[in-house]
């Protein structure tokens, strides 16, 4: 059984961006991230809203999931109205 080389983003973009100087470190990546505040008066239940928000925010950071220099990340972020 073979094992399976878990590949980072960096190295999948050197892969597709040919002939192009790539450098991990020297990149800045910018990500987009929400935060979900939740809003009494709507059609959704208030507990499913909670059940929702809680399982929003334990997902699992973007940052980690494509293994990226965190010194080089730039969030930007907005706040939605559940």
């Amino acid at each position: 059984m073979a094992l399976k080389m878990i590949r980072t983003f960096p190295e999948i973009w050197q892969n597709v961006l040919y002939g192009i100087n790539f450098e991990a470190i020297n990149t800045s990546y910018f990500i987009g991230k929400e935060s979900l505040i939740i809003k009494s008066g709507t059609n959704m239940n208030l507990v499913r809203k909670n059940i929702f928000v809680t399982l929003f925010r334990s997902a699992e950071n973007i940052t980690n999931q494509f293994h990226l220099p965190v010194n080089r990340v730039v969030e930007l972020g907005s706040q939605v109205l559940f």
